[in-house]
């Protein structure tokens, strides 16, 4: 599973409410689309995240790109925001915590 962020060219307006739904609506044809989260308030401009399953991150960020597009094309109302790129965000490595059935016996919290 990859997480692409979509950045959108600022605009005088928010993005419409609807647009999460939207976008999961036309990303249902978009092979391997999981999950969409709208960040309107994001400066400089709006961000999409798109959480895809892909072989690959390139097919990811192409799937989130035509998620994107279709959505476009589909509701002209979101044709004032513009694409302009799309990133596979860094995040920090998660801590490792062992899990109480991989600790040894003498180490489980009763």
């Amino acid at each position: 599973m990859h997480l692409i962020f979509l950045h959108l060219t600022p605009h005088h307006a928010l993005l419409p409410e609807d647009t999460t739904q939207v976008l999961a609506a036309c990303g249902q044809e978009v092979a391997g689309l999981e999950h969409v989260s709208v960040q309107a308030h994001a400066l400089p401009g709006p961000i999409i995240g798109i959480y895809v399953r892909a072989a690959t991150q390139q097919a990811a960020v192409e799937a989130a790109e035509e998620t994107w597009l279709r959505a476009r094309i589909a509701h002209p109302r979101l044709l004032p925001w513009e694409l302009l790129g799309a990133e596979v965000p860094e995040l920090p490595p998660l801590p490792f915590r062992p899990q109480p059935d991989t600790l040894p016996e003498e180490h489980h919290l009763d």
